[in-house]
C-alpha cells in the first residue's frame, strides 16, 4: 500500500495509517446541522446528525443534501458542504500541545472550508487531511477543498497550506490555490475552491462560512424598505459614524442598492455591484470611495438592509432560536486617517441564539483576515421588542493582534444590530473592535439566518 507524505517546514513526515478499529475518543460535536446528515461510528452503526451531537474518532459524517458544522476539541472549526463524506481518523487533545495531540481527519468526497485550531501549531505533523489524491498539511490556518472524481482543489483563506502526495509538494500562502489531478504533481491553480457546493435544489441554502455565488441568487423580490446598520467614515476624519434606522432603498437595473434614506438622511451612490449582495429577504454589501453619507463625502461604508421585524410576530416565538452566519461584508481597520481592508467579503463564522421566552441571546462569531489571524468575538445580550440588539463581549485572536488587549469600539459592545424579516428570519449585526495593536478599530458586518 502506497502512503501519501507531507513536508513542512523541510521535515518529510509519512502519513499513518489509522484502523477503523481504534477506540472511539471524544473529537467535537455537532454546532449546526440541517437536511439529512448522518454519523456511522467505528462499529459500523449509523444515527442521525443533531445539534450538541458527540462527535468521536472513527466517526464518518456524510451530508448528502444537507451541511453541518463541527465544532472540535481543540478549538477547529469545521463546514462541510452537500454531497460529503468526511471521516475523523484521530483526534486527541490534552489541552495544550504537548505531543500527545493529533488531528488525523480525511475528505473522502465533497468539499468543505476549515478553521483549524491548537493541534499543528507547534508539532506541524500532528495535523494532516487526507484525501486519495493527496494529504494537506498546515500550521495555524484556513482553507477550503474540493475532492471530486479524484480532483483535489484547495484554497488557502489566510496562513499556509503544504499539499503533497508521492509525486511532490507544494505549498500555498494567502490566496493561493493548488490542484491535484489522480496521482500527479501538485500544481497551482489560478481557480480556487468553492466553500459552496451546488445546490441539491432550486432553493439556495448557505452555513456559515460560505462564499456566496452572487450571481445565482437572482431574487426575484428585493426589499423595498427596511432597516439599514451601516457605517460611515469621512475621507480623512476618522471618525466612524454608526446608524440604525428605518428607511427607503433605491435598486439599479441589476438590483444593486443605489441609495437608502430616511429622515433626512441619504446614503447614495451605493453603485458598487461587485460588494452588494441579496438572498431575497435582505441586502448587504459596501460601498467605497465617492459614496455620500448625509451629504459628507465618505471612505467606506458597509451596510445592511431589509424588511424590518414584525414586534407583534416576535412576541409568538417561544423558545430558543439559533441563527448561523451566511454572509458578511470584508473586514477593515480604521487607523487615524487611513482604511484598509484585513479580509474577504463572506467569510463569517458563526451562531447567535436567541432565547424568545426571556429576550436573550448568546453569540459566537469569528472574523478571519488575511494578515491579522482570526478575532473571535463572544458574549450575550438583551433583546428589545422590536428586535433590536447591542452587546459586550470578549475578544481574542488567533495571531498577535489582540497581544495588548481588544475591546469593544462601539462605547464598549462589540456588536449591534437588529432582526430582519417579518417573523425574525435574520439578523443583520455589524462588529467594532478596538485592536490596540493595529493602533486601530477593526469593522465590518455579518448577516445570519
Amino acid at each position: 500500500m502506497q502512503h501519501s507524505y507531507i513536508k513542512i517546514a523541510g521535515v518529510f513526515v509519512i502519513t499513518l495509517m489509522i484502523s477503523q478499529l481504534a477506540l472511539a475518543k471524544a473529537a467535537g460535536t455537532v454546532t449546526f446541522k440541517t437536511g439529512n446528515v448522518t454519523i456511522t461510528h467505528a462499529d459500523n452503526t449509523v444515527t442521525p446528525a443533531a445539534k450538541n451531537a458527540e462527535l468521536n474518532a472513527g466517526d464518518t459524517v456524510e451530508t448528502k443534501d444537507g451541511r453541518v458544522q463541527l465544532s472540535l476539541i481543540d478549538g477547529g472549526k469545521v463546514s462541510l458542504q452537500p454531497n460529503t463524506i468526511y471521516k475523523i481518523n484521530k483526534y486527541e487533545f490534552s489541552g495544550k500541545e504537548d505531543g500527545t495531540e493529533y488531528a488525523f481527519t480525511e475528505l473522502i468526497k465533497g468539499g468543505l472550508r476549515t478553521v483549524s485550531g491548537l493541534v499543528g501549531h507547534k508539532n506541524r505533523d500532528r495535523y494532516q487531511l487526507k484525501t486519495t489524491a493527496a494529504t494537506i498539511g498546515i500550521r495555524g490556518t484556513e482553507f477550503t477543498v474540493n475532492f471530486n472524481d479524484n480532483v483535489l482543489l484547495m484554497t488557502t483563506n489566510h496562513g499556509s497550506v503544504d499539499v503533497c502526495n508521492q509525486a511532490g509538494c507544494l505549498n500555498a500562502t494567502t490566496g493561493q490555490s493548488i490542484k491535484v489531478v489522480g496521482g500527479g504533481a501538485p500544481k497551482s491553480s489560478k481557480v480556487g475552491a468553492q466553500a459552496a457546493a451546488a445546490a441539491p435544489s432550486a432553493k439556495a441554502v448557505f452555513a456559515a462560512g460560505d462564499l456566496i455565488d452572487v450571481a445565482a441568487l437572482a431574487p426575484a423580490v428585493l426589499p423595498a424598505s427596511g432597516t439599514v446598520v451601516s457605517l460611515a467614515i469621512p475621507t480623512g476624519g476618522g471618525t466612524v459614524f454608526n446608524e440604525v434606522f428605518t428607511g427607503d432603498l433605491a435598486y439599479d437595473a441589476s438590483n444593486n442598492v443605489t441609495q437608502a434614506s430616511s429622515l433626512g438622511k441619504t446614503i447614495k451612490p451605493l453603485n458598487f455591484p461587485s460588494t452588494n449582495f441579496s438572498d431575497g429577504i435582505m441586502t448587504w454589501g459596501q460601498a467605497g470611495a465617492g459614496t455620500s453619507y448625509n451629504g459628507s463625502s465618505i471612505d467606506r461604508l458597509v451596510y445592511i438592509a431589509g424588511a424590518p421585524a414584525n414586534p407583534t410576530n416576535l412576541a409568538k416565538l417561544t423558545g430558543t432560536v439559533t441563527y448561523v452566519a451566511f454572509g458578511s461584508s470584508a473586514p477593515f481597520l480604521v487607523s487615524g486617517s487611513s482604511v484598509n481592508t484585513l479580509g474577504p467579503a463572506n467569510a463569517v463564522i458563526g451562531t447567535i441564539a436567541i432565547n424568545f421566552d426571556k429576550y436573550t441571546y448568546t453569540y459566537n462569531t469569528q472574523i478571519p483576515t488575511t494578515d491579522n489571524g482570526t478575532f473571535n468575538l463572544d458574549g450575550n445580550g438583551g433583546l428589545n421588542a422590536t428586535g433590536a440588539l447591542a452587546a459586550t463581549g470578549t475578544v481574542t485572536n488567533t495571531g498577535t493582534a489582540c497581544a495588548t488587549g481588544c475591546s469593544g469600539a462601539f462605547g464598549g459592545n462589540l456588536i449591534q444590530g437588529t432582526l430582519f424579516g417579518a417573523n425574525g428570519e435574520r439578523v443583520g449585526l455589524q462588529y467594532g473592535i478596538d485592536v490596540r495593536s493595529l493602533n486601530g478599530q477593526v469593522y465590518g458586518n455579518a448577516v445570519f439566518r
